[in-house]
């Protein structure tokens, strides 16, 4: 398991969570500074969990996300999963399918959605 952040601070805090809460998956977990998983190498991962931020300093905006996704799809294994937890507001539905070609709602309420999307076709 991969943990992946921008701040110090979030990686620091999951790995305190690991060590506390699941200390026998330490040695199987790894913990990467990094912005949205740029120059990780293709064909990595089978599952990505993301929440992405939509406010940088003090304006909205999907950005982020955007990038986001674009490196998820990199990084996913052919079949691999990616999972987006987020505000109903962004309607990053749309989004995923325009970039991944498929996206299915999971779960929904008032004002959050778990969206899933599969990367589909071969390796490039």
């Amino acid at each position: 398991m991969v943990f992946v952040d921008e701040s110090p601070m979030a990686v620091a805090s999951s790995r305190m969570n690991v060590e506390t809460n699941m200390p026998e998956a330490l040695d199987r977990c790894e913990f990467m500074i990094n912005n949205a998983l740029s120059g990780v190498e293709p064909f990595r991962f089978n599952a990505v969990l993301c929440n992405p931020p939509f406010h940088q300093q003090h304006a909205l905006t999907d950005n982020v996300a955007w990038e986001m996704f674009h490196h998820a799809r990199r990084c996913l294994k052919i079949n691999g999963e990616l999972y987006i937890v987020a505000n109903r507001h962004l309607d990053y539905f749309h989004k995923l399918k325009k970039i991944f070609g498929n996206c299915t709602t999971i779960a929904t309420n008032n004002k959050f959605v778990v969206l899933k999307t599969v990367k589909l076709g071969r390796r490039r």
